[in-house]
């Protein structure tokens, strides 16, 4: 792949992160610009991410993307100038461009050479545009045929029509400039005042980290944020330097804007890779900026030559600090630090900030964090456990105090540092829930369906290693509720429904977990239908489907090989589906139930631990081993009198509450000799996962604590009713049960009766 002279690997890396973000954003904003009233805020973020990820690939020489976002861009422009309107043609072209963007990106990232017809695209950008102006307050159009849209138009005019484009927008930046010298001359032979402009200037210095790889990336982010605060007068280097990589680490701008100094500072900051970021405005002079330079206030006036003319970067005033002032006397103008000491130390903060407030880490380096500190949640639990056990064994003293101490501190310490580092692999579910709404847009115009698709909780936080792992199984989720629960417009209308469908993703926390819940007003689901099929495929037996209850038989859907779909497409009726979610949710010691009602609707409710690493868990003994059960499928410990326990068709039961709740002796499911009932009463430890309650017999309880989770299965494969072991404070092993299977093994002895 051809790309720019001196392109690293390291710059390409920075690139394809900065394209990961534009592309993103540019999606998410596409599928509201189709759905939502038309804002001139959303069309002026399009068209920033747009130019953005233009100028980018253009340093990086990316010809094929740098072509099509530039023709991406001039629709956008045309969008938010008002003379162009939005079509379904228009949105199509521009989600198959974005498709092919995302392709080229990954190509590079691969290494491979990219076979993308870029000029085909433009061709078609050009075409939709064409026809939007004709129809430019018509609404939205159905999708057009493809090869319509592709063959309308030639390579040849695609190019001169971006030509043009690019000619007109070189003749408004000329009459600009011309207007500007108009003002700028409006007073021959007179200094004029800043105020002379609707807005007051602001001069903004920049420097970049030296160690960022591709300067002109950061440059061109800073040019264009600063672009949407004000307008730029000037800036050193000039946007075609930029756009051509001819870029230092250094950076001026002089803004016409509103906005405060602290406002700028802050907004610039918020760019990665920037060491120092300095803002001067008239404030800053304390000056009124009035036509009177013998002002007492020690500022002065900006001529028109020092507008139009800024320093050279070699200058004092390119070395990163703000503008200083002299009225005209020999004494020294106060510089921006001693009017900020007098002003207070708010004022000291807001500029020559020299430091950025975020560092980039890799994800690798997290991870081994994460590692150290699970190793030290294990050696706090030993410490404290030894210093009992030398309080216990010798007389008080001060040696056992100043243990006791030690062993209070580092474990408060390590506690503290356990949260830290949980804070920062801590990312919003957005990250995985921004990739929905697209998906979602493309299978319900697929389908022919109307599907309003909303989204709440996505500022959610959880342990990045769960993001990676709760994409597939909500995917599933969201292609069942739009393919197999929405129903088609006419059906809906038929049965008194809305025409438009609605579909609800939704997260939030609960306690230490996070509950993600996909919801839709669809057809819902029908147990008897659902039995039906279990029957039919052979899942189970006429006699056992009979039995179930109503829960029991939605539960089914679960089950391996059944789908109550009447035909196989790419979205529903393999029976993988459901089956494959319920697995991988379980794998991450997560929980689903299904809430349905014919003909009104279903929800899915996912419950999934804040992390994978560390847990809090319920310590239990049975026949002299130790088990941990997950605090979060805990319900309640109960001692009931044996006599209380009822056995119904094989299987012991306990009645609790309005429930019958069936009774698994872990002595039993894991062959160790149990300990003899405490006056004849059994302790049970109630577990819940999804809907399902279970009570586990156990010998003794044995606190609370966090653990560490070491998998088995790398080692010993799967083992049925663990999930994993753990090592405690006196260094004994802990096995962790896996609750979900636990309380499917009730359910299928219960079933084969």
């Amino acid at each position: 792949m051809d790309l720019s002279p001196g392109i690293s690997a390291e710059d390409i890396q920075v690139f394809l992160e900065e394209a990961d973000e534009q592309i993103q954003l540019l999606e998410d904003d596409l599928v509201r610009l189709e759905q939502e009233d038309v804002s001139d805020e959303l069309l002026q973020e399009i068209f920033r991410a747009a130019h953005t990820l233009k100028g980018s690939s253009a340093t990086l020489g990316h010809r094929k993307m740098a072509e099509l976002t530039h023709a991406m861009e001039n629709a956008f422009d045309r969008l938010r100038k008002g003379t162009l309107g939005v079509s379904g043609a228009l949105m199509d072209v521009l989600f198959e461009a974005l498709d092919a963007l995302t392709e080229m990106k990954e190509d590079l990232r691969s290494g491979s050479d990219t076979d993308i017809d870029v000029s085909a695209l433009v061709s078609a950008i050009t075409d939709a545009l064409d026809e939007g102006q004709e129809q430019q307050s018509s609404p939205v159009s159905p999708r057009r045929d493809e090869q319509t849209r592709r063959s309308a138009e030639t390579p040849e005019r695609a190019f001169a029509a971006n030509q043009a484009a690019a000619a007109q927008e070189t003749a408004a930046a000329e009459q600009a400039a011309a207007a500007q010298d108009a003002a700028a001359q409006k007073a021959p032979g007179r200094s004029f005042a800043t105020s002379d402009f609707e807005e007051p200037i602001a001069h903004v210095t920049i420097k970049i980290d030296p160690d960022c790889p591709m300067p002109a990336v950061r440059a061109f982010q800073i040019v264009d944020l600063l672009a949407t605060l004000g307008e730029i007068i000037e800036s050193v280097p000039s946007l075609d330097e930029i756009e051509a990589g001819n870029v230092d680490y250094d950076l001026e701008a002089w803004v016409r804007t509103d906005k405060s100094g602290q406002e700028l500072e802050e907004s610039v900051q918020q760019i990665a890779d920037l060491v120092k970021v300095s803002v001067a405005t008239e404030s800053d002079s304390s000056s009124d900026l009035s036509s009177d330079s013998g002002s007492d206030s020690g500022g002065r006036t900006l001529t028109a030559e020092e507008v139009e003319a800024p320093p050279e970067p070699g200058d004092d005033i390119g070395e990163g600090k703000p503008v200083e002032s002299n009225a005209g006397g020999d004494a020294p103008a106060a510089s921006s630090a001693d009017r900020a000491s007098r002003n207070g130390a708010a004022q000291t903060k807001k500029r020559g900030s020299t430091f950025s407030t975020t560092v980039r880490v890799d994800v690798a380096r997290l991870d081994t964090l994460m590692n150290l500190v699970a190793e030290l949640v294990i050696d706090r639990a030993h410490l404290a456990q030894i210093a009992k056990d030398v309080e216990n064994r010798y007389d008080r003293s001060d040696i056992t105090e100043a243990l006791d101490r030690t062993a209070l501190n580092v474990g408060r310490a390590t506690s503290e540092l356990q949260d830290e580092i949980m804070k920062i692999r801590m990312l919003p579910i957005d990250n995985v829930f921004r990739k929905f709404p697209r998906m979602v847009r493309d299978l319900s115009q697929e389908l022919g369906k109307d599907v309003n698709f909303v989204i709440e909780g996505q500022d959610t936080e959880l342990d990045r290693s769960v993001i990676e792992e709760i994409g597939d199984p909500l995917i599933h989720l969201l292609r069942n509720a739009v393919g197999h629960g929405i129903e088609p417009p006419e059906e809906r209308l038929k049965a008194g429904k809305p025409r438009q469908g609605m579909v609800r993703l939704k997260a939030y926390h609960q306690e230490n977990s996070i509950v993600i819940e996909v919801e839709d007003d669809g057809r819902g689901i029908d147990p008897e239908k659902v039995k039906a099929k279990a029957v039919e495929k052979g899942i189970i037996s006429s006699d056992a489907a009979a039995r179930l209850t109503e829960r029991e038989a939605i539960n089914l859907i679960f089950a391996s090989g059944l789908s109550t779909a009447a035909t196989v497409d790419g979205i529903s009726g393999r029976g993988v589906g459901m089956d494959i979610v319920r697995t991988n949710i379980e794998r991450l010691n997560g929980s689903i139930f299904v809430d349905t009602r014919k003909g009104l609707g279903t929800r899915f409710v996912v419950k999934m631990p804040l992390t994978l690493a560390i847990i809090r868990a319920q310590l239990v003994s049975v026949g002299g081993r130790i088990y941990a059960i997950p605090i979060g499928s805990v319900q309640i410990n109960l001692r009931e009198p044996e006599s209380s326990i009822r056995t119904v068709r094989g299987q012991e039961t306990y009645v609790y509450g309005d429930r019958v709740l069936p009774i698994i002796r872990l002595s039993n499911v894991f062959g160790v000799r149990t300990e003899s009932a405490n006056d004849g009463l059994l302790l049970i430890v109630v577990v819940q996962s999804g809907n399902e309650q279970v009570g586990l017999v156990v010998d003794k309880l044995m606190g609370q604590q966090e653990i560490v989770i070491k998998n088995l299965s790398g080692v010993l494969g799967d083992i049925h009713g663990l999930s994993g072991v753990t090592i405690l404070g006196d260094g004994r092993l802990a096995l962790i049960l896996d609750i979900p299977s636990l309380i499917r093994s009730v359910s299928t002895h219960e079933y084969a009766v």
